[in-house]
């Protein structure tokens, strides 16, 4: 039959074609399936066993199955255009179209004979080859577009819940020791995961049958107890097969003996050479492909090359029959073809156990990708563990496997686990996120998202494969793996308001729980030093390893480095990764390369034209950009800068940023010099505008974190005076209200270095007295443009009639969003410009003249409108969004009512110091009592 189809394309139309008179083209057809499944039915259940050759006690096996199966599935596997034999064969409609076939499973056929054969499945030694061809066939069908509709529709028909029943039973048998059998039993499993991969796949858990029928299929592979005869413990049939890959890998890669007079003989019989020579047979080399693709020895063709070479050998050393050389030399070929055979066997082996893992890959990821929120539900086996317990034992069992195949010889497949860890890690911070929207957080159902020790043990394993080497692509998932857990730790973090609006709130809310929310914080805290404790365990080794990969990793490799480590130092309060960072030489390696990567970053904005101001002196001009390449120096540049800023938190990092020439480096980038200039560039001119504008707000906020962490310092004072001197051009030009929110880090900047100037720490000299003036025009000028502050005092305004409610929640959520950040953006500035009008005040800066009492009392009272709306917006949320989440949005409120407080106390004290403020007047001593009242 294999012959007559691969000779005759047509072989199918030919056997659909009436060939007898009187009997029907199905009639034909239907005894042609009979045929074959009465053959495939008696060859497995009732064999006929075959004598070799004539007295010769060798008995063949009976291979009709085996070869039925083979038949059935080559024109699955070479992908032939159907309909073909196997359609045929197993019953699909060719007439009405492949795809259009339900399949009777009643009906006598090659299907149903299969069907039975794996309902009876016991073991692995039952049928192993015919088992796997089953399996196999049933995944290529499943996966066929043409098939995979009848395919599901049969399979969800059966009673053994897509033979979960055979994985259950082949989990929990013993590995065989025959390696032909240890082969066909990997790749069992590996089928049986792919179908059940496939079949969550085509499902939409939408449609209620769907549902129903993913819901049972997840019970059987997460949660089902399944007893054996050795243990009675229930078992998690994923990550069984987890164990079990783990198992089949507790072998070495075979060697040779190496010994002083194997390796002479080995020398002159030229074993070495032989072994590893790449070519196949076919090129007259000793390799062979196996028919799943394994590069394996040809052991009849190395057998004769060797015996050829021991007869030289023999000839040429003139040993006798019985010579001990010609004995040693015959035990090495022998040794010689056991190792063969050996590494043939672990090479099929570590290949099936690839592929068991890819299935395992891709079973895992469309469980917890596609069907999550069902498979959450799940109560895992052996715990009971439901959602994000459930998420983070796969993750840390993926961990824990991917920490033991690194340390093997098949460290390769360490990429699936790597994969799958990533994976799980993205679905448990998309699914905090989604807790964190609807306000369960605070409602006392904090203990499943936050489970202590799941997290714990995760971290523990993470950090501990961070800290070792590996592949690049490895490293990659891992870091981002390490990245998702942060943000998880991080969004959990209740936001800090003051206890007396808590309790307000509890009294609005009656789905709020002040003690829940207390119970959460302290649950929160014990996550936090928990992860502090495995941080500093590792530190050393965590931080060089990173360090590793930041000097010498492909791009974004090093990205990825520089914004976990990033992370990293945020989440070390205690400063333990903070100090090994400082110490480990990073920063002046980093603080080198922001010149380095300049050429290939300023590509990456694509061709065109960007505005580049020629210099503090020069006119505008415009530099001609290179021809697009990938933006990915951008993203390494904003790693190092995010890193920066990190480390600038902290006093010990700000004197290290400062003494490795960070700021100057700053100021002769090229690259900061175009993010500078992208502010006056349209967002949508180029691709790389948006991340140029993160650029430039980086550096600003570096310059600024430096200013406040190092105030006595006169170098980081001159150095920033510097950078704003060369910059001035386009800085100064963005002190307006459209250049939000870089004309506030840019105010603030000033704010502190005119602070700083009022001191008796001698920085006036710092500031040069012709860039003072140049600065006092443009803050003069800059607070006619905000004074007084209408525009925030109107966004919040609008923001409290988008708190009534009757937007509906996710409008209205997404207008006070708006409306919130740009008032903060306004309030930002306004408080930069009022510290600096403050402090020429305090001066006596006649510059202060040219604002007037005027326009400072009607900034006074429209700061305090603002503070009185911004507590009636309070209310409001309390008041009117009761879908839980409206503590998220009371904390957003929360800080701007303080900012609106620190614009309203500048102002006067603005007015105290130029001596236009009475005291005693009703109007002030209400506005003091507003600022000084915390409800």
């Amino acid at each position: 039959a294999q012959i007559l189809e691969e000779r005759i394309p047509q072989l199918v139309s030919i056997l659909l074609s009436p060939q007898l008179p009187g009997k029907s083209t199905s009639e034909t057809t239907q005894q042609l399936v009979y045929a074959f499944a009465e053959c495939l039915q008696d060859s497995l259940f009732k064999p006929v066993r075959v004598s070799g050759q004539k007295d010769s006690k060798v008995v063949e096996k009976d291979v009709r199955a085996s070869l039925i199966l083979n038949l059935l599935l080559r024109p699955l596997i070479g992908k032939q255009q159907g309909p073909t034999l196997t359609h045929l064969l197993l019953g699909f409609n060719l007439e009405a179209g492949i795809t259009n076939t339900h399949i009777d499973i009643m009906s006598f056929s090659p299907l149903q004979v299969m069907s039975e054969a794996l309902y009876q499945y016991k073991c692995h030694s039952t049928w192993p080859q015919e088992i796997e061809q089953m399996l196999q066939l049933l995944s290529q069908l499943l996966s066929d577009p043409s098939t995979s509709g009848a395919t599901l529709e049969l399979l969800r028909s059966l009673e053994n819940n897509y033979f979960m029943d055979v994985l259950h039973e082949a989990l929990i048998s013993p590995i065989p020791h025959d390696s032909s059998d240890r082969i066909y039993y990997i790749w069992q499993i590996k089928w049986i995961l792919q179908i059940h991969a496939t079949a969550l796949h085509k499902s939409m858990s939408e449609v209620q049958q769907d549902k129903e029928d993913c819901t049972k299929m997840l019970r059987g592979l997460m949660g089902d107890a399944v007893k054996s005869e050795e243990s009675s413990l229930p078992y998690c049939a994923v990550l069984m097969a987890l164990q079990f890959c783990k198992k089949a890998l507790q072998f070495e890669k075979p060697a040779l003996k190496q010994d002083m007079r194997s390796i002479h003989l080995q020398r002159q019989m030229q074993v070495d050479l032989l072994l590893s020579a790449p070519e196949l047979v076919s090129e007259g080399g000793i390799r062979a492909m196996t028919e799943r693709g394994v590069i394996v020895y040809h052991i009849p063709t190395l057998g004769s090359i060797l015996a050829r070479l021991f007869k030289d050998l023999e000839v040429n050393c003139g040993w006798t029959i019985d010579s001990e050389e010609r004995v040693r030399a015959n035990e090495v070929l022998q040794e010689t073809l056991r190792y063969a055979q050996a590494y043939n066997a672990f090479s099929q082996i570590a290949h099936a156990i690839q592929e068991l893992l890819s299935s395992w890959e891709q079973l895992v990821s469309v469980i917890f990708s596609r069907h999550d929120v069902l498979a959450m539900e799940v109560q895992m086996a052996p715990t009971g563990s439901t959602g994000f317990q459930s998420l983070l034992a796969f993750a840390t069992a993926s961990l824990e496997g991917l920490d033991f195949v690194s340390a093997t010889s098949n460290a390769h497949l360490s990429q699936p686990l790597a994969r799958v860890t990533n994976i799980l890690m993205a679905s448990l911070l998309k699914h905090t996120k989604d807790v964190i929207a609807s306000g369960a957080l605070y409602q006392g159902v904090s203990a499943g998202t936050l489970d202590v020790a799941s997290c714990h043990k995760f971290f523990t394993v993470l950090v501990n494969c961070l800290s070792k080497p590996a592949d690049k692509i490895v490293r990659q998932y891992l870091y981002g793996s390490l990245i998702f857990y942060l943000l998880h730790a991080k969004v959990t973090k209740t936001p800090e308001l003051p206890s007396i609006i808590l309790e307000k709130y509890e009294d609005l809310d009656e789905k709020f729980h002040l003690s829940s929310l207390q119970q959460f914080d302290g649950v929160h805290e014990i996550l936090d030093q928990g992860n502090m404790s495995i941080m500093q365990q590792q530190a050393s080794r965590l931080v060089q390893a990173f360090f590793q990969d930041i000097v010498d990793g492909v791009y974004f490799t090093k990205a990825l480095a520089l914004h976990a480590l990033s992370m990293l130092v945020a989440a070390d309060p205690l400063g333990t990764i903070l100090q090994e960072v400082l110490s480990c030489g990073v920063i002046v390696t980093l603080a080198r390369d922001l010149g380095a990567s300049v050429p290939a970053a300023l590509g990456a904005l694509g061709g065109g034209h960007v505005a580049a101001a020629a210099g503090s002196g020069g006119g505008c001009m415009h530099m001609h950009m290179q021809p697009a390449l990938p933006g990915r120096d951008l993203y390494i540049f904003k790693g190092i800068l995010t890193l920066f800023l990190e480390i600038a938190c902290s006093k010990e990092g700000c004197l290290v940023l400062a003494s490795s020439g960070v700021i100057r480096c700053l100021a002769s980038s090229k690259l900061v010099e175009a993010a500078l200039d992208s502010t006056a560039v349209p967002v949508d001119a180029h691709g790389g505008v948006a991340q140029l504008r993160e650029i430039s707000t980086l550096t600003l906020q570096i310059l600024l974190a430096l200013c406040v962490g190092l105030p006595e310092s006169r170098d980081v004072a001159v150095h920033v005076r510097e950078f704003l001197e060369r910059h001035s051009k386009t800085l100064f030009g963005c002190l307006n209200k459209s250049c939000l929110p870089m004309a506030g880090l840019v105010m603030s900047t000033l704010s502190n270095l005119f602070r700083q100037s009022g001191t008796s720490s001698g920085h006036s000299a710092a500031l040069d007295p012709f860039f003072v003036a140049q600065c006092r025009g443009h803050i003069v000028s800059l607070a006619w443009d905000l004074l007084p502050p209408t525009a925030a005092r109107d966004a919040v305004v609008q923001m409290r009639e988008n708190a009534t409610g009757h937007l509906g929640p996710a409008v209205a959520d997404q207008a006070m969003a708006q409306c919130h950040d740009a008032c903060r953006s306004l309030m930002d500035i306004t408080i930069s410009c009022t510290e600096c009008l403050k402090t020429m005040a305090d001066q006596e800066d006649e510059a202060l003249d040219k604002i007037g009492k005027d326009l400072l009392d009607r900034s006074l009272l429209c700061s305090h409108e603002t503070l009185l709306e911004l507590q009636e917006v309070k209310h409001q949320v309390c008041s009117y969004l009761e879908n839980g989440n409206g503590i998220g949005r009371l904390a957003k409120v929360e800080k701007l009512h303080n900012m609106c407080k620190v614009v309203t106390g500048n102002t006067l004290s603005i007015l105290q110091s130029a001596g236009f403020l009475d005291t005693k007047s009703d109007k002030v001593m209400a506005i003091m009592n507003d600022i000084n009242d915390d409800a």
